[in-house]
Formats: structure tokens, C-alpha cells, sequence
């Protein structure tokens, strides 16, 4: 168990006058998307909470190689498209990709471009991925909470790329740009499934009657790989043998 804080955020530079009517309809909404009513209430009751905790682990949770190349920096682009082309009409997100990737990443070689923007667009058209990508849904949602693990209380911060909270389940995402990404979940590294999973463990005091759907969304080849529950249950577990 633990409790939670959640936050949204953000725009890239594109399109500014897009991004600024957007960020007023989403200050007119309360954050994450949790409405109001009781879900909310929590939400402030516990940030005025003291954290008793021992350490601060940031997302991803645990530490990675950094990758060469572009890896690094495709990533970082593949994130903000799939952050801020959402909120766009189905129709202008190609050329509103197209406008970016040529002023962010204007020295890469063109063909290189239009790749990434075709796997982000087709993430975007994933039929399995229409409810996060509903206004409704949220985008780049800051998570603080506390999670308990061998009896010791941790602080956790994080950032999940997508949040939508529907009548019966919670949908957590986290977008993964390995270039060569897993077959199943099996083949998925301890840390992306214990970085869900222990989202899932804050949130879930917050949606105590609902069903947590954890997805890993891998972007070469918009491939998708749903976490069961026992397979969040055994990665908490695996920490603590740690």
C-alpha cells in the first residue's frame, strides 16, 4: 500500500497557439484527469501528508545503460510527440509531426525522420491504444508516493507517459523505444515491470474497485505487451530478494 500525488505537464514549442487553448481546457479540468469527488479529496489529503521514507527513487526506477548513437535523443522525441500529438486532430497529426522532427531534429537525414514520425503515428492508431489517447486521458503525469517493500517505506517519484481512468479500470502506460523490443513479456527486464508495477501499487488506494491495466507500449513496430497481474505481483516480489 501507499500514497500518492499525481501531477500533468507540458508542450513542445510546435503549434504554440494549439498548445495554449489546450493548457486552458486543461486547467479548467482538475489534473490526471481523476475528476472530482472522492478519488480527488485523497489526492489532496495526502500530498498535505509527511512522507516517512528512506530513499527517493526516480523513473525509470532503476538505473540503465545510456545507449549511443541517436537512441538517446529518438527517445526523447518519440516521447514528446506522443505527449503533445493526442490533444491534435487525427487529420493535422502527420503534418504537425512532420514540423517538428524538421525543426528538432532539422540535421538528421530525412528518410530518418519520417520513420520516426511514421512509428509515432502509428502508436497513435493503435486500436488497442484509443482509450489513452482520449482527451480525457492524461499525458506525462508526475507519480509521488510511498511504497513499503521488506517492511521498509520508500519515497518513489516518477513520471507515467499515459493515465486514463475508466468506469471499471485504470490504464497505466509507459512508451519503450528499444529498437529491437521484446516478444512477450517474459523477455521484458525487471525494471519495466517493477516500474509498473509499483505505480500501480501507489495508485491503487486511490481506485481501490478498479482493475489495473499496466501496458508497455514498444514504439518500433507499435507493438504492445500487457503486464498480468501476477506478473507485477512477482517483479515486487524479485525486489525484495534484492
Amino acid at each position: 500500500m501507499g500514497r500518492a500525488f499525481l501531477a500533468c505537464s507540458g508542450h513542445f514549442p510546435a503549434d504554440r497557439a494549439q498548445a495554449a487553448r489546450d493548457n486552458r481546457k486543461r486547467n479548467a479540468r482538475p489534473a490526471a484527469g481523476l475528476g472530482a469527488g472522492p478519488a480527488a479529496a485523497k489526492i489532496s489529503a495526502t500530498a498535505a501528508q509527511p512522507l516517512r521514507c528512506r530513499l527517493v527513487v526516480a523513473s525509470p526506477l532503476f538505473g540503465e545503460k545510456a545507449r549511443g548513437d541517436r537512441s538517446l535523443e529518438r527517445g526523447k522525441l518519440t516521447h514528446r510527440m506522443l505527449q503533445i500529438l493526442p490533444d491534435m486532430p487525427a487529420p493535422e497529426r502527420e503534418a504537425a509531426a512532420t514540423r517538428y522532427l524538421e525543426r528538432a531534429a532539422r540535421f538528421w537525414p530525412a528518410a530518418e525522420r519520417q520513420s520516426l514520425a511514421a512509428s509515432v503515428l502509428s502508436v497513435l492508431s493503435h486500436p488497442e491504444l484509443v482509450a489513452v489517447f482520449l482527451s480525457e486521458a492524461r499525458a506525462e503525469v508526475a507519480v509521488m508516493g510511498t511504497v513499503r517493500i521488506n517492511d521498509q517505506e520508500y519515497a518513489v517519484s516518477g513520471r507515467m507517459d499515459r493515465l486514463a481512468v475508466e468506469d471499471d479500470r485504470v490504464i497505466l502506460v509507459d512508451f519503450k523505444t528499444n529498437r529491437v523490443p521484446p516478444v512477450n513479456a517474459a523477455g521484458v527486464s525487471l525494471a519495466h515491470k517493477a516500474q509498473l508495477a509499483i505505480y500501480r501499487e501507489i495508485l491503487k488506494p486511490l481506485y481501490p474497485d478498479k482493475h489495473f491495466d499496466c501496458v508497455l507500449v514498444y514504439t518500433e513496430g507499435a507493438s504492445l505487451i500487457r503486464l498480468s497481474r501476477e506478473d507485477l505481483d512477482a517483479s515486487l516480489a524479485a525486489l525484495k530478494t534484492k
